[in-house]
């Protein structure tokens, strides 16, 4: 995908310990189901 830019280039970050956590519980307090939330 370089030819069209379609894709670019991966980006990494390092967050704070509970941040997915956070954003689950984020996410199905905006009703948002669990099971469809997956934390890595």
């Amino acid at each position: 995908r370089v030819c069209d830019q379609s894709i670019g280039p991966l980006e990494i970050r390092v967050v704070q310990r509970g941040t997915f956590e956070e954003l689950m519980e984020y996410a199905i307090s905006r009703g948002a189901s669990i099971n469809q939330y997956k934390a890595p």
